[in-house]
């Protein structure tokens, strides 16, 4: 049984109402007015009815000399490893990972450095079912020069932009909570950067940018909470990650909203 939270309107906790979902193993949404729940609740029953894999863990050892930093927000697990969301079909769940590699760790007579092993583990939708993944990771050694050349994987800059502009977002919630309008607005200007070349993304700013500028408080400090949130824990579609989908042909749970407390505002994106 997980628990997911429902919160309406301005007066409701979202940090309560958050933390609960997170101790449920549940999601976490909110509507603006009751009308706007209507989008969160299709979620959530779409997202049962297409769900394949539940408790997916990701343990990650590291090589002697190599550390490991998972950058968005998967719960740690007793005994190591981090919680993944659960996955639908036709969806993946994915960890956004820094390795700081020491220089011991670079061999001297071969061409690749062994850096960590990656498994993932999880239930099936059938009682019982349980399946799991293992695989070594390694890079090969290369000159300076020959690194600073390599290209940028496109997938994993914008998960990148995605992580940087929901921390940015928690420190705008934080700073809405002070009302330290002055940090808001540095915080989003940040996000702004983050977000130039992703449209999603730049979208999303634009909306708490527009609330920043009439102080609202109580909006700005739910919206930041709920998409920072969304941002760093979202099941993403296959066919996301490839650039084959437009907005209007993914699941209603596989959505990117501009905006979380109202309904309609995925419209548009690309």
């Amino acid at each position: 049984v997980t628990t997911s939270t429902y919160g309406l309107g301005r007066g409701f906790n979202e940090a309560l109402m958050t933390r609960m979902a997170d101790a449920g193993l549940g999601n976490a949404y909110y509507g603006q007015t009751a009308d706007d729940l209507a989008d969160p609740f299709n979620e959530e029953l779409e997202l049962l009815a297409a769900l394949c894999a539940r408790d997916v863990r990701l343990d990650l050892t590291p090589a002697r000399g190599v550390r490991v930093e998972v950058l968005n927000t998967c719960a740690s697990l007793p005994g190591g490893g981090w919680r993944l969301p659960d996955v639908a079909f036709g969806g993946e769940a994915w960890a956004l990972v820094r390795l700081s590699i020491d220089a011991s760790v670079v061999p001297a007579s071969s061409a690749h450095a062994q850096l960590l092993n990656a498994s993932v583990s999880w239930r099936g939708s059938e009682a019982g079912e349980h399946g799991s993944h293992a695989q070594a990771f390694s890079l090969p050694v290369l000159p300076a020069g020959e690194v600073a050349a390599l290209a940028e994987d496109p997938l994993v800059r914008r998960r990148l932009a995605e992580v940087t502009v929901a921390r940015l977002q928690q420190e705008a919630h934080a700073a809405a909570r002070r009302r330290d309008w002055a940090a808001v607005e540095e915080a989003l200007r940040r996000a702004r950067q983050a977000s130039a070349s992703n449209p999603w993304l730049s979208g999303v700013v634009e909306e708490l940018e527009a609330l920043a500028a009439r102080r609202d408080e109580e909006m700005l400090a739910k919206e930041s909470m709920y998409a920072s949130r969304r941002a760093m824990s979202r099941l993403a579609m296959v066919r996301e990650s490839a650039g084959l989908e437009d907005e209007g042909d993914v699941p209603a749970f596989a959505r990117r909203k501009r905006v979380q407390g109202r309904a309609g505002s995925s419209r548009g994106v690309s």
